[in-house]
Order: structure tokens, then sequence, then C-alpha cells
């Protein structure tokens, strides 16, 4: 009887230094504040930019694409025309 309390109380309190080694919900999770918080006008406008610079990048990089797309235009060296008149 008595090695049973003893490894009940041993169980116990090593079910309690586990528990306790690590936090199990998010409210004993330490929160970052942030020192400077910005305006949600500031935020808006400093989006805006971002996304203004994002549409000319891609407007860009379209007209790039467009231009080095495809070759000037040049003779076929593959084609060989028939002369008119001559049998084949």
């Amino acid at each position: 009887m008595e090695k049973k309390a003893l490894l009940i109380i041993l169980l116990a309190l090593s079910y309690l230094l586990f528990v306790t080694a690590v936090p199990v919900t998010r409210s004993l999770v330490t929160k970052k504040v942030d020192p400077s918080p910005i305006s949600s006008v500031q935020y808006h406008q400093a989006k805006e930019g971002v996304e203004s610079e994002m549409k000319e990048r891609a407007e860009e990089k379209k007209m790039m694409m467009e231009v080095e797309d495809y070759s000037g235009p040049k003779a076929n060296p593959a084609h060989q025309p028939k002369s008119p008149g001559k049998p084949n």
C-alpha cells in the first residue's frame, strides 16, 4: 500500500512538472506591444503608395514582355517559292 501511495505522489508531481513547463493557453503568451503605433490614415496612405508602385511595375513588366515576346518581321528562311510557269 505504501508503494502505491508513493507511485501516485510521483505521478502527480511529474504531471505538475510537465503541465507548468509549457504554457497551454494563449493568455500565458507574452504580448508584444509596438512602441510606435501609426495611425490608420498613415497606414492606408503607405498601403496606397505600395499598391501604386506594384501596379506601375506590373505595367512595365507587361510592356517589356510584349516588346521582347516576338522578334521583328523578317523573311521566312524555310520558304522556297515556286517559279511561275514551271511544272514541279
